[in-house]
């Protein structure tokens, strides 16, 4: 069972959006540095639009941790035990805790742009930020859905 998870818990990490988010960050940065410098230094450097923007993650994280609850343990009791009863739930649990480190992750990033004093109109942070941001977004999409098709299996399930 062991084997079994960590083989999943690799997949997880490496077939999602998240991954696909980070790999084009990173191929951008690689690649396409200069054009990024260039869209970056056409931007206004305001210190306290970053801080705002910045923290979107940080919040968006804590919205992930809340909505993970909800959809390990959905409602009412009846809810609760299906979907714990169920022969894949540890993927479910699984794939939540993925869903828990890409937001840490993207969270960090951005926090650091602030922290570190990083402006928008150069490169490093507007490319950083770019990563939070849209990183973050995209895993609280992911959940978003996830839990709205969850809602749809255990309606129908307990009809």
């Amino acid at each position: 069972m062991m084997i079994k998870a960590g083989k999943q818990l690799i997949l997880t990490l490496i077939i999602s959006p998240e991954c696909l988010i980070l790999l084009i960050g990173w191929g951008i940065w690689k690649y396409a540095r200069e054009q990024l410098n260039s869209v970056a230094a056409a931007l206004p450097s305001n210190g306290e639009m970053i801080q705002h923007l910045a923290l979107l993650p940080v919040g968006l994280f804590v919205w992930l941790l809340k909505e993970g609850k909800d959809i390990l343990f959905p409602g009412n009791s009846e809810e609760n035990k299906r979907l714990v009863q169920w022969p894949d739930y540890w993927r479910l649990k699984l794939t939540f805790g993925v869903a828990v480190i890409y937001g840490f992750l993207f969270s960090v990033a951005g926090v650091l742009v602030w922290v570190l004093g990083w402006k928008v109109n150069e490169a490093r942070g507007f490319g950083l930020l770019m990563l939070s941001l849209i990183g973050a977004l995209t895993v609280s999409g992911t959940v978003y859905f996830a839990k709205i098709k969850e809602k749809e299996v255990l309606t129908k399930l307990l009809e």
